[in-house]
Order: C-alpha cells, then structure tokens, then sequence
C-alpha cells in the first residue's frame, strides 16, 4: 500500500480523536457519556477508512492488482470506466492474468504471436489442448522462444519436448538464443507485455503484466521485435527462422557476442549447418510479400493437410503443418507449376 496512503489514514483516524477529546472536555458535545463519544468516534474512523478504500480500489492490501475491475473497462474498446488508466489499458497480476488471457485467446479470430524468454512442456500442455482448438480452426500461432541448449536450468530434452509439442498441434515454432521479451500479440490489437514468461512460468513468482488494445502500439511492438527491416502483423505470423539445410530440423538464431553485427542461423540439432542469417532475413525483406499470402496455404502435395506460411532463404513457403512429421511444401512463386511445386 503506498505510505501517503497510509500517513493520510493515520492523520484522519488521530484528528477525529482528537477532536472527540477536546470537544468532551470542553462541554460542547450532544452528550459526555463516554461510551457515545466512543461509538461516535469509531464509525466516524470507519467511514473515512472505507472512503480511503475506495480511493485506492485498484490495489490489495498486498500490492497485487484487482484486475475484475480494469477488466470490465479493458474488455471493450471505448469503455467509459477506467480504473485509474486509459480506457484501452490495464495492469495485472499473475493470477488475474491466466484468467484474462485465456478470455482474449477464446475470442481472437486471426492469430495470436507469443515471445517467451524459456519455455517448459508442463506450461505447454497447459496450453496445448486451447492452441489446438484454435489452429484446428484455421487461426495461425507463432511461438518463439529459446532453443533447448540455451533453455535456462531446464534441460535440453525438456526443452526439445515443448518445442515438439507445439509444432504437433500446427503453431509455428521460432527460436533465438538470446530472448528475453515477454510479449503477445493477439488479432494485431491486443497486446500482452510485462515480466511473466508466457511458455514457462509456473506461480512460484510475483509477476506483472499489462494488456493494451491499440493496433498502432501492436504494430509498433511488432516492428521492434521482427528481425525483418519492415514488418506487419500478418508478417510477425510468419516464421522467420529456416529449416536447417541439412538435416531439415529446426534452426535458431543468434547475434555474434563479439560482433553484434553479425547473425546467423544454427541448426539446433548439432548437425553442423550454419549459415549468415543475413542471406535469409534479406529474402524475407525482398523476396514475396509475406502480407500479400495468407497464413494459410493450399492443402499439403504428400498428405493433403494444412499447409503455413513460413519464411526461408529464398522467399516466404508453405510448409505442412504436420510437420515434421510430413515434410510436404509448397512454393508460391512456382503456383503457376501446380500444387507439386516443392514436395
């Protein structure tokens, strides 16, 4: 609770007993029965409490935020409540976030973007059976996180399990050695940041997150957190790490300690493959307009499922959302060529 709160209620609750004394003591109360003066006195102390109280509603005794409220001004663009911040934006506390997030997962209609500096298979299955729902209806999820080597404290074989339980239910799978934003962009509106890793948090730690709705702060976001020169929501969908040209595994994406000018892409197998992220990231910039496909490609050449929107060296492809256990593509420059394109 913030001292000037605290000094402001002391002050109150000293000034009204002061004033209950020295009136009693010079005879101008209704009554010098003690015990009224008494009764008075606390129910005056007691209103002012309450009045206090209402003063600081946004806030527990324990610091933690009342998101109920800042919700219901949050939830609908334009509210006229506000619980102390714009109408478009609200704090939240970890547990008021779990439930506040899974409402805006529920409602969204195009895609939702996490970036999370670890990632656990027990916070993944937590999520698991909600994400499949959602891509199961068409509505793209990108999640990029760390690759396992570079996981933290958990352990590599922990870490390769969640990637490969999100890419099992079709999200897009992304990794980079060294993040550390905690970020979600839902339906390029709705953005989630704060300091709560969103793929591995657990509730053994004080957490706070803040949820705004502005497309042009999405966008923004979007924009500082891309490793395109130029990026839209629908590219942020995207995946912009390749598969490994070697063993076609996941690769992940790394900044020289040395020279911060100089990325590359690594296959996070160990097989060897490494290459100038440069070369990539300048295909993704120049090649197709990622915002000019849809998230969604034509059915898979080999198995005919879904097919998603991924970024490689040589231009945006689909790539079977069954992978890697189907490992059908499609190219979009080569549509003219049939479905069969790149199998």
């Amino acid at each position: 609770m913030p001292v000037g709160l605290n000094a402001a209620r002391i002050l109150a609750v000293a000034a009204v007993a002061a004033f209950s004394f020295a009136v009693s003591w010079i005879g101008i109360w209704p009554s010098s029965n003690p015990a009224t003066i008494a009764v008075v006195a606390i129910s005056v102390c007691a209103a002012i409490y309450a009045a206090n109280s209402l003063l600081i509603r946004i806030t527990n005794p324990d610091g933690k935020t009342q998101a109920a409220d800042i919700r219901d001004a949050t939830a609908r663009p334009g509210s006229d409540r506000s619980d102390g911040l714009d109408e478009h934006t609200a704090l939240f506390g970890q547990q008021d976030f779990e439930r506040a997030f899974r409402e805006d997962i529920e409602r969204m209609k195009e895609s939702l973007v996490i970036f999370s500096g670890f990632i656990t298979p027990e916070r993944v299955n937590a999520c698991r059976d909600l994400f499949r729902e959602r891509t199961s209806k068409g509505i793209a999820i990108r999640c990029v996180t760390r690759p396992p080597q570079y996981n933290g404290t958990i352990s590599p074989e922990r870490g390769k399990q969640a990637l490969d339980l999100l890419e099992e239910i079709g999200v897009t799978v992304d990794c980079r050695r060294d993040i550390h934003q905690k970020v979600a962009l839902i339906d390029g509106e709705i953005a989630w940041f704060g300091s709560l890793n969103l793929l591995s948090h657990g509730g053994s730690s004080d957490e706070t997150m803040m949820r705004t709705c502005s497309t042009e702060f999405a966008r923004k976001l979007a924009q500082q957190i891309s490793l395109r020169a130029h990026t839209s929501i629908s590219d942020l969908i995207c995946a912009e790490s390749p598969r490994c040209q070697k063993c076609s595994g996941r690769s992940y994406y790394y900044r020289d300690s040395r020279f911060r000018k100089r990325a590359y892409f690594v296959c996070e197998a160990g097989c060897g493959w490494k290459e100038d992220a440069r070369s990539f990231i300048g295909a993704l910039n120049q090649g197709a307009a990622s915002h000019e496909l849809p998230t969604i490609g034509p059915a898979c050449p080999k198995c005919r499922s879904n097919t998603r929107l991924r970024g490689g060296r040589y231009g945006p492809f689909y790539s079977c959302s069954r992978y890697p256990t189907c490992k059908g593509k499609f190219d979009p420059r080569k549509r003219s060529q049939g479905a069969h394109a790149l199998t």
